[in-house]
């Protein structure tokens, strides 16, 4: 038995590297710790798996961000292992200092998904022997050396600010100084990001309404997702001048939600990186300056542009115009296959969905964007303005914001005879999501009201429900999409 257990071992150890990778990356963190041990060539792959991720979406009192700071300003080694950094909002000055609760975040995660996701470290993981001045000098020292602070004559700082200063930034050393002493998440973080000098993927979820983004050094970032920040209505929307697009050279990928962008300096007309594949913006404000210079030069792949009423009042100049937006696109025209795309409802324009030569999935709502006409309800007229719009190349569209009225019921049905007809030739499924109440003042119009570059409706007094309609379109069309060849999908949500 001993020897066919050693024989086992031996075989082993003499996987390939590759190999040993790839099951290492299936192990959870106990396991990857245990496999550390077994072997030199063992605890290369445990060791590169382990901290390739550093996943940490758990309160700050469990999990706080100074243990794994720790960590990267003693081993330069295996901070340069970080490729991903997936974390949770932090808590402000302001947070810290007045006891206020944390904020949370706005996606939660299964616990296995977390438990194999790296060194997603709690309080009881690894033993806090120093103490909190000792681990204030560690953490000095790391960021005179990254450049971050200059050497400061002395360590004493001055006790934290409990006023809310919105949107303040770490400009002078003694401000990211006096946070780190004081244990505040804000600073802990420039600092970790400072020390990953090989991150490549960052994931940021309910950013601090203090961002500080804008002085941390991202170089070799591709993809970068950032959820806005947990604030209260009476609060400020979270306002970044995303300027750190200044300083990626490498993006390729730009996930932003919630965020209002505003106070951006125009230092340069085009970003650094001319390598963008994917762009979403949903629930932002981005007024048209900073999106056309995030277009420019760009051959797109995804693009998502769907801006909020809180966003855009936070931000002037933000409700762009539809044919604004779509001229931001120009240089993604030929390369763009999946499109979703709401415009401003106050300023609308005549749309060329047509010039995009290889466009595959469409989101859009059905008012607006189709160029269709309010009162338009007419079967051949509804027929050409489709034509005329929608490019050959569909493969799936999706219609939000639909009513039950003859007009919506005429574009359903010439969705099915251009297929037929072979106009789109390669349409396979069709979405329709329709609303579920109307305001009363509007059930018998031909149009619903709609507020603001969302398409969510305007606070009336009463609403009446719609009836269901997934019945009515599958009793009405569903033998026409069948004969057509077409998915249909119908939802009915507000939202």
């Amino acid at each position: 038995m001993a020897s066919a257990q050693t024989t086992g071992a031996a075989s082993f150890l003499k996987l390939p590297t590759e190999l040993m990778d790839q099951i290492a990356s299936l192990l959870p963190r106990s396991a990857l710790r245990a496999l550390a041990l077994t072997s030199k060539k063992a605890n290369v792959s445990a060791t590169d798996t382990l901290y390739k991720t550093y996943l940490n979406r758990t309160a700050p009192a469990k999990a706080p961000f100074h243990l794994f700071l720790r960590t990267v300003c003693e081993r330069p080694d295996l901070a340069a292992k970080v490729k991903l950094v997936d974390i949770r909002g932090w808590r402000s000055e302001y947070e810290v200092a007045t006891g206020a609760a944390w904020r949370g975040v706005t996606e939660f995660r299964d616990v296995d998904q977390v438990e194999k996701s790296g060194p997603s470290f709690t309080s009881t993981e690894k033993s806090v022997r120093d103490s909190a001045a000792a681990r204030f000098k560690l953490f000095v020292g790391a960021a005179v050396k990254a450049g971050i602070v200059m050497e400061p004559t002395s360590l004493s700082v001055s006790a934290l600010k409990a006023s809310i200063v919105w949107y303040t930034t770490l400009k002078e050393d003694g401000d990211f100084l006096r946070l780190l002493r004081r244990g505040v998440e804000d600073a802990q973080l420039v600092l970790m990001l400072a020390l990953l000098p090989n991150m490549e993927d960052l994931r940021i979820d309910g950013l601090s309404p203090f961002p500080l983004l804008d002085c941390t050094a991202l170089q070799k970032v591709s993809a970068l997702h950032i959820n806005g920040s947990n604030t209260s209505v009476e609060e400020p929307v979270v306002k970044n001048s995303l300027q750190i697009f200044d300083i990626m050279p490498n993006l390729r990928s730009i996930y932003l939600m919630a965020i209002a962008a505003g106070g951006h300096n125009f230092t340069t007309k085009a970003l650094p990186s001319t390598r963008l594949e994917g762009v979403v913006l949903l629930k932002c404000a981005v007024n048209v300056r900073l999106l056309r210079k995030i277009m420019i030069g760009q051959s797109l792949v995804i693009m998502a542009y769907r801006p909020a009423p809180a966003q855009v009042d936070a931000v002037t100049g933000s409700d762009i115009a539809l044919p604004d937006l779509l001229a931001s696109f120009a240089h993604s025209k030929l390369s763009l296959q999946r499109l979703m795309l709401f415009s401003s409802g106050n300023k609308s324009g005549k749309s060329n969905l047509k010039s995009f030569g290889n466009l595959k999935t469409l989101i859009i709502p059905l008012l607006d964007l189709l160029s269709i006409p309010f009162d338009e309800a007419e079967p051949d007229t509804i027929h050409a303005l489709l034509k005329d719009q929608l490019p050959a190349t569909l493969k799936h569209i999706t219609l939000r914001y639909m009513t039950s009225n003859i007009q919506t019921k005429m574009v359903i049905e010439q969705l099915a005879v251009l297929k037929m007809q072979n106009v789109l030739p390669d349409l396979d499924k069709a979405t329709f999501n329709f609303i579920s109440a109307v305001s009363s003042s509007f059930v018998s119009a031909t149009m619903i009201n709609i507020d603001g570059p969302t398409g969510e409706f305007a606070a009336d007094t009463t609403w009446e429900s719609l009836p269901e309609m997934e019945k009515m379109v599958r009793k009405d069309c569903g033998k026409l999409y069948e004969d057509a060849g077409i998915c249909m999908v119908v939802e009915q949500t507000d939202r």
